[in-house]
C-alpha cells in the first residue's frame, strides 16, 4: 500500500549536446538538446497521459505543494502542473523562459550569455557579449547583442534554419516577450 501514497517523479535539470550546434558532449546552449527534459509523474490516483504542454521544472515544487494540500507561498516563479496532469486543462503558460551563461569556457574565447523564449512552437534566442560583470548580472548590463536566432520547431525541431531575417513579426513579438521577462527580473533584483 506504499505505492498508493507515493509520488515518483522523473526529470532531469538538463539534457546533452551530442556535436548539435557544433557543441560536442555538453549542456550548453539552449537548443532543444539540451532543455527539453523528460518529466513524469507517477501516482497510483493518476491515469497514465502525455500531456503537451509548456513547462519549466520550477513547476515541479508547487505541484507537490498542491498535491499534499499545502498553500502554494505567494511570490514564486513556478504553477501548479496538477490540473495539467489531470486533464483539466491543456496549457499552463503561454511561454517559457531559458537563460545561459558560457565564462569563457569550452574553448569558447568570450564570455558570453542566451537569453531567450519558447512560444507555441517558436523559439527565439538573443546571444549576448560584454565584459563578465555586465553579463552575468541577474539583468544582463551593458550587454551588446551579437545573434539573434528564431526557430519554427514544427517545421525545424534540430534548429537548423534560423529565421531571424525571414518571419520578422515574429521575432519582434517574441523580443517583446523576452524583454518583459529582463524587466521583470530587474524588478526582482
Amino acid at each position: 500500500g506504499d505505492l498508493d501514497k507515493t509520488l515518483i517523479i522523473f526529470t532531469a535539470d538538463h539534457g546533452e549536446s551530442l556535436t548539435e550546434h557544433d557543441v560536442y558532449i555538453a549542456h550548453h546552449d539552449p537548443y532543444e538538446v539540451v532543455v527539453k527534459v523528460p518529466l513524469m509523474f507517477y501516482n497510483s490516483k493518476f491515469r497514465p497521459k502525455k500531456v503537451d504542454a509548456l513547462v519549466q521544472n520550477i513547476d515541479i515544487f508547487p505541484t507537490i505543494l498542491e498535491l499534499l494540500g499545502i498553500d502554494i507561498p505567494k511570490g514564486i516563479d513556478g504553477k501548479s502542473l496538477l490540473s495539467l496532469v489531470k486533464g483539466q486543462s491543456k496549457k499552463l503558460r503561454e511561454f517559457v523562459f531559458f537563460d545561459d551563461n558560457l565564462f569563457g569556457e569550452y574553448m569558447i574565447k568570450k564570455s558570453r550569455r542566451k537569453l531567450g523564449v519558447r512560444f507555441k512552437n517558436f523559439k527565439y534566442i538573443k546571444t549576448l557579449e560584454g565584459k563578465d560583470e555586465d553579463l552575468f548580472n541577474p539583468v544582463p548590463l551593458n550587454a551588446k547583442t551579437v545573434k539573434e536566432e528564431l526557430y519554427d520547431l514544427s517545421n525545424d525541431p534540430e534548429e537548423r534554419n534560423n529565421l531571424h531575417h525571414v518571419q520578422k513579426d515574429i521575432l519582434i513579438k517574441l523580443e517583446k516577450i523576452l524583454q518583459v521577462q529582463i524587466d521583470s527580473l530587474r524588478k526582482k533584483s
